[in-house]
């Protein structure tokens, strides 16, 4: 899935991911482990640790790629901000689910975001999420239905969906 993610808190929205994702999953794990061992706070994301994170992106007007996070602290986070040239921030969440759990980002989102702001610009997924997502049936059942009830909208950049109320 892609998300319009231009005006909401980018860090906001890194803590949301990083208390999401699994670091059982991947390579990432036993760095967690050792880390966590070591005494270091793997917990949280801190306000620091975001502004490193987005440093580039903040500093630059630029349109393009911007490589904020793969993995940190072993937890896989795989995001990647798109800024278009029309000044929109778009993400795509197909790598972070593959490795987190299908719609693990959608469940980070409206974890921390009004309903209202999380706009959806692409709602399909790539095989390969599906392939490696051992989510619950109930838990995909429900966040299927969330996108299917989705409201199609329109604004001067284009079509977008609107999680209903």
């Amino acid at each position: 899935m892609e998300f319009d993610i231009t005006n909401i808190d980018k860090a906001k929205l890194l803590k949301a991911l990083y208390d999401y994702a699994d670091p059982t999953i991947g390579v990432g794990g036993a760095e967690f482990i050792t880390r966590k061992v070591r005494g270091e706070n793997v917990s949280k994301l801190s306000d620091l640790e975001c502004a490193i994170a987005l440093s580039d992106f903040k500093e630059s007007t630029d349109s393009g790629c911007f490589r904020i996070f793969d993995y940190h602290n072993g937890k896989p986070m795989k995001v990647v901000f798109y800024r278009l040239s029309t000044g929109r921030v778009l993400v795509s969440s197909n790598n972070y689910d593959e490795r987190n759990g299908k719609y693990r980002f959608l469940e980070a989102m409206m974890s921390c975001f009004p309903k209202k702001d999380i706009l959806i610009v692409d709602k399909s997924t790539p095989r390969s999420v599906d392939k490696n997502d051992n989510s619950s049936k109930e838990k995909k059942n429900h966040f299927r239905s969330i996108l299917h009830n989705a409201k199609k909208e329109r604004n001067e950049f284009g079509f977008y969906w609107k999680i209903d109320d």
